[in-house]
């Protein structure tokens, strides 16, 4: 292997043999070195070799020897030969001027090295994590040491060939590094290499093997998808209900950001939805108390004319209508919601009376989405901002246990959050009431006569390969926390692998080496 030192005479090299253990009868080193642009009149220099042994870790005085470099038609050259036992390395090579040498300008030199085992070069030992191979070719070297902690100091450096090039320890290296060939180049311990790019068989590698982010397309960059059912929903980023057909990817729905205050498009990929309140847009045989509707009385978030005016009548007593749901079973989790927008009255609850009669209920402001009032036994209150005046409000019971069907009700109510009041004609626009069981709101499930449900997606990043230790990153919308977080999870190597459900994503990749979160969002510049 060629070190070209395109420095002076008194350039140092310091190498490391392998380990002690590698080490067999017969085996020995062997340095050349080649003066190249010798001019007519210049100097043979001479060169000497000093080599600082060990055994057993201990250290041996220092040996000196010198040889001079011969004339050749490109230049001078000369060959030491070190022998070694078992149990013995060569811990220094050093080679420097053993005189002053005359020469006009600075020259290129050569610098060869190997261990020699049976009369052939060894690249390769046994011991793994070794040094198998130093270099083929390593441009503007000032300083090569391999120890318990290697430091390479130089500027470019350029490995080439097939074999296998391992820096072991605690390796910093500092400059551009180029690995080229079809070998395999490991960094052993807990090496940090810095450089602004590495460059393998000419192409940059920055360790990402596999990336999507949001915006791209999600079947061009190489996710798959199973079941993709027609009738899904999302949210447009003008905050409008969209539905979608067979096959259609939901990488357009939008999810709010509660650190940002700001709506994200993110990809959701949901683990099946359902809807167990018949007519959930026409209401049809829902029981009403001292309400008047009007069916298609004004634009729905979906943009058709299919919202219903449901406006209270004259009476101080309740203003409501409800279904109840025998699918609701002792002890479920339930989560439900309405589509609602303020007329001339401002207030409305969702309401769950459980199998024990208690009314869990949440009052809510329809032009702010706050608070008014609440009862105990509220586990999640969602309350998001959809297009136009229209907001989607929502509460998660638990059912309890006991024979009552659960009923799911929508009230109007007065400014204080009272609900039962004289009412004044004043009216609400509902639209897309839903109810499933569960801790969290899925997206919106359309229903006609009967309950309705849609199959569970499925997402699976593509299978990369890649050596050593290999991670995923996934940055998402949680719709169980709705808030956003990202994280990273082992991945193994060549095998396609599924992400999460229940998630809107925003990020997925696949990097190479054991990253932090944080690492890998500095390398795919994420703020």
């Amino acid at each position: 292997m060629d070190i070209i030192l395109p420095v002076t005479l008194d350039a140092e090299v310091e190498l490391v043999a392998p380990d002690l253990d590698d080490i067999v009868a017969g085996d020995y080193v062997e340095l050349r070195i080649r003066v190249r642009g010798l001019l007519q009149g210049d100097t043979l220099p001479q060169m000497a070799l000093t080599a600082k042994r060990a055994v057993a870790d201990t250290d041996d005085a220092l040996t000196t020897v010198q040889r001079v470099l011969h004339r050749e038609d490109e230049g001078a050259e000369g060959i030491f030969r070190v022998p070694l036992s078992p149990r013995e390395r060569l811990c220094v090579v050093r080679l420097a001027p053993a005189e002053t040498a005359k020469l006009r300008e600075a020259k290129t030199y050569d610098l060869r090295f190997w261990l020699v085992r049976d009369g052939k070069a060894v690249f390769r030992t046994t011991k793994p994590g070794t040094i198998t191979a130093i270099a083929n070719a390593v441009t503007g070297l000032t300083k090569l040491t391999f120890a318990g902690t290697a430091t390479i100091e130089a500027p470019p450096l350029d490995v080439r060939g097939e074999g296998t090039q391992r820096f072991k320890g605690t390796a910093a290296i500092a400059p551009t590094i180029e690995i080229a060939g079809s070998g395999t180049q490991r960094f052993h311990g807990s090496g940090a290499i810095q450089a602004p790019a590495i460059l393998v068989a000419g192409a940059g590698d920055n360790g990402i093997l596999f990336e999507w982010r949001i915006g791209q397309s999600p079947t061009a960059a190489g996710l798959a998808f199973g079941t993709l059912a027609a009738g899904r929903t999302y949210r447009s980023a003008v905050g409008a209900l969209v539905t979608v057909g067979s096959g259609v990817v939901r990488d357009q729905h939008t999810a709010y950001n509660p650190t940002t205050l700001a709506w994200e498009p993110v990809l959701l990929v949901e683990g099946g939805g359902a809807n167990e309140l018949p007519y959930s847009e026409t209401i049809t045989g829902w029981s009403t108390s001292n309400v008047t509707r009007l069916a298609a009385a004004a634009a729905a978030p979906d943009g058709t004319v299919t919202a219903v005016r449901t406006t209270d009548d004259a009476v101080n007593a309740g203003h409501n209508f409800r279904r109840s749901v025998a699918a609701f079973v002792d002890n479920m989790d339930v989560a439900a919601s309405v589509f609602a927008a303020p007329e001339t009255r401002g207030r409305m609850s969702v309401r769950v009376t459980d199998r024990t009669g208690a009314i869990r209920r949440v009052v809510f402001n329809l032009t702010t989405g706050a608070v008014v009032s609440q009862t105990a036994g509220i586990v999640r209150i969602l309350s998001d901002a959809w297009t136009g005046a229209y907001r989607r409000l929502g509460i998660v019971v638990n059912v309890g246990a006991g024979a009552a069907a659960p009923v799911v009700s929508y009230e109007l109510a007065a400014d204080d959050g009272t609900v039962t009041y004289s009412g004044l004609g004043e009216s609400v626009l509902t639209w897309g009431m839903q109810a499933h069981a569960g801790t969290y709101w899925r997206s919106y499930v359309r229903t006609e006569a009967a309950a309705a449900s849609v199959a569970a997606e499925s997402c699976t990043v593509p299978a990369v390969s890649g050596g050593g230790t290999l991670i995923m990153y996934r940055r998402y919308f949680d719709l169980a926390t709705r808030t956003f977080v990202d994280n990273t999870v082992a991945y193994a190597s060549g095998v396609a692998q599924a992400i999460g459900v229940d998630r809107g994503y925003t990020h997925l990749a696949v990097i190479r080496g054991n990253k932090t979160t944080a690492q890998c969002r500095a390398l795919l510049g994420i703020a």
